[in-house]
């Protein structure tokens, strides 16, 4: 992620005595060296082994925007952090609490009101046999395609600037027969949202873009 002023920020799941959290660094406008890296958050999940799942970023003048997953809890869920990209440590907020089932590849982008836009995809079982963990997070399946047994979709919230919870979390799209995976969001020039994921039905693999109704 580069910022307006050419600040760059790269995240990314690191591994630490057993803790797959996730990990920053940075290079000032015309260095070409990064920082030494730092942990975003303090250490929680011990996970032996590689969730394929990386860090989301929105950078807006000095203050960082990250959302990522993690299964310190047994079940893989989104989290969010932001504050100044000099904080020390970032404060994780769980995004969709309120829903069961798994939550996996967030994806975030942040308008010029400061709005935060994000996009996962989420399990439509309660216990999800694509995703649910045991006890440790040490038996997370990955796959590359749809399960017959297993259901995805595109899941969407906003927060706004000032605000402390993201909004009721809504589906993208309700196609039927859908395994949604792997989503992105971009802002348009006039603020319009849009996103974009894998979808897999019977008839094969398709890109999915969609516009968000204001």
């Amino acid at each position: 992620m580069i910022g307006d002023d050419g600040t760059a920020v790269v995240a990314y799941r690191n591994s630490v005595d057993g803790y797959r959290d996730i990990w920053i660094t940075q290079a000032h406008p015309g260095s070409a060296e990064f920082l030494p890296p730092r942990k975003l958050i303090a250490p929680r999940w011990k996970f032996q082994g590689c969730p394929h799942d990386g860090p989301a970023l929105a950078l807006q003048g000095d203050q960082l925007y990250v959302a990522w997953m993690d299964a310190h809890s047994d079940t893989q869920r989104v989290y969010l952090g932001t504050g100044p990209l000099s904080s020390e440590l970032f404060e994780p907020q769980e995004i969709a609490p309120q829903l069961a089932g798994s939550q996996s590849h967030p994806a975030i982008a942040v308008d010029h009101q400061r709005t935060i836009h994000v996009v996962w995809d989420q399990s439509l079982e309660t216990e999800s046999n694509t995703a649910r963990s045991a006890p440790g997070g040490q038996k997370m399946a990955h796959r590359h395609g749809a399960a017959a047994t297993s259901r995805r979709t595109i899941m969407y919230a906003q927060r706004e600037a000032g605000a402390k919870m993201f909004t009721q979390p809504q589906p993208v799209d309700k196609t039927a027969g859908s395994f949604q995976s792997r989503p992105t969001v971009a802002i348009g020039t006039q603020g319009e949202v849009y996103v974009s994921w894998s979808a897999f039905t019977e008839t094969g693999k398709q890109t999915v873009v969609r516009r968000l109704s204001p």
